[in-house]
């Protein structure tokens, strides 16, 4: 995955199905509106999460990015941001 081709839906796909298997919840139930603490994230969890999307974007994140946004919708559209102002030269950091 290249930085500059992420957009929020393919963020927020990423998400909810990092979510279904991380916090073993059904896909299908995942709202992406929803705080993510409803679907039992605490710190440690919040902290994998910053892990594998700096993984799969190939940039750092920002280790209170879901404190800071909370739901999968928030968080998709912050990065989506974010990515659209990174010079996307493909190269990983």
């Amino acid at each position: 995955m290249t930085v500059g081709a992420c957009d929020e839906a393919t963020i927020e796909s990423w998400l909810v199905a990092w979510i279904a298997r991380e916090m073993r919840v059904d896909a299908s139930r995942v709202d992406a509106r929803e705080p993510l603490v409803n679907f039992g994230m605490g710190s440690r969890q919040a902290l994998l999460l910053v892990g594998d999307l700096e993984d799969w974007l190939g940039t750092r994140v920002d280790p209170t990015l879901a404190w800071d946004h909370p739901t999968v919708e928030k968080i998709s559209r912050f990065l989506a941001g974010q990515m659209k102002q990174a010079p996307d030269d493909g190269q990983r950091p």
